[in-house]
């Protein structure tokens, strides 16, 4: 979307640690609720299942209670309760 691509972001290194890692991680998923937002969340999940590194990854999101909607104009508490209320995906 807008000119960016997967390759342009830097993924390769985020799998990487995660094929490496010796106990399992949190990816905590933290795009704006918006098409690309949902673009990457869904690329992020459908890549770690495909690697087969779902047993190594528990994938969350911040809750959509952010009041602007968007991460950029949130204050820090609205982040802070949004962490604290993140979802599994």
């Amino acid at each position: 979307m807008n000119g960016v691509f997967v390759w342009d972001l830097n993924f390769a290194s985020l799998f990487k640690r995660i094929e490496e890692s010796d106990g399992k991680l949190e990816l905590i998923i933290a795009t704006n609720p918006n098409l690309e937002g949902e673009a990457t969340s869904m690329f992020l999940c459908e890549e770690i299942a495909q690697r087969k590194l779902k047993h190594k990854v528990k994938i969350t999101r911040l809750s959509r209670g952010l009041s602007s909607g968007y991460i950029e104009f949130a204050d820090t508490m609205s982040l802070v309760s949004a962490l604290r209320e993140r979802k599994e995906i």
